[in-house]
């Protein structure tokens, strides 16, 4: 297993969402083996985390404190909200 770029892995994340999958190594690359699709019991989940991450991210690079409150609304899957924004 290792963490790489989905690269058409899973079908519901998107090309560039890293991923945690089974992988090939070549001499100068990681290609993810094809994984299917999700289970059902995390097929909400996993992309409602992708898209808090992705809002993280954008308001990391961007320093916008909007933002950044904007993306902690996002976090609600993994128990977070606005608190201490």
């Amino acid at each position: 297993m290792v963490n790489t770029q989905n690269q058409g892995s899973i079908a519901e994340m998107e090309k560039d969402d890293i991923v945690e999958v089974s992988y090939q190594i070549g001499a100068d690359t990681i290609t993810p083996e094809p994984d299917g699709t999700l289970a059902e019991a995390v097929r909400g989940l996993v992309p409602a985390v992708k898209a808090y991450e992705r809002a993280t991210i954008e308001a990391a690079l961007s320093g916008s404190h909007l933002a950044a409150r904007k993306a902690m609304p996002a976090s609600a899957p993994q128990g977070g909200g606005m608190e201490g924004v």
